[in-house]
């Protein structure tokens, strides 16, 4: 009787580290790509210990002030704004990166077009996408260097606040 269940034990502690260490994706694992994908409202964000800091801050790109929400942590890069319907009128998500590098983003389970504004170490924006629409999932945006941060707003805000490539991103102001 104690060989019986000393040997179901084993087979349980077997089961529970094969699950740790093998991915449950059956050969179908998605690539390693910034997405977009997990629940949408900020009582989902604070469940999850989403921000290192806070979970807004505000940010000057250009002339323009906004609260921006911060994605600094991978829990928070996957959410992004995924599932959201919308975002509040002058507010946008901004990603900072721990080490500059060149992220693909994609428009996995968003409900909204979005630009996508890509800044560098410096804090100049180097690029932008605009009018992303979610119906380009699952292509994958990059941007055309290495950059620190990613501000995701809503499609056509870069325009009407007259934000363009060489402006500076300053946060916390």
């Amino acid at each position: 009787m104690k060989s019986k269940l000393l040997f179901l034990v084993a087979i349980l502690m077997l089961l529970i580290i094969s699950f740790k260490l093998f991915p449950r994706c059956g050969g179908a694992c998605e690539p390693k790509v910034v997405s977009q994908n997990i629940q949408s409202t900020s009582t989902a964000i604070t469940e999850t210990k989403v921000s290192k800091k806070k979970d807004t801050t505000t940010i000057t790109l250009g002339s323009h002030t906004m609260e921006v929400y911060i994605a600094d942590t991978p829990a928070l890069e996957e959410l992004g704004l995924s599932y959201r319907k919308s975002l509040p009128a002058n507010t946008g998500m901004l990603f900072i990166f721990s080490t500059p590098s060149a992220p693909g983003f994609w428009m996995k389970d968003m409900n909204f077009s979005l630009d996508m504004i890509w800044i560098s170490l410096e804090g100049k924006i180097v690029s932008i996408t605009k009018d992303i629409s979610p119906s380009t999932y699952p292509k994958a945006f990059y941007p055309p260097s290495v950059i620190k941060y990613v501000l995701e707003v809503p499609a056509g805000f870069s325009d009407a606040e007259g934000v363009k490539v060489g402006d500076f991103l300053s946060i916390g102001q």
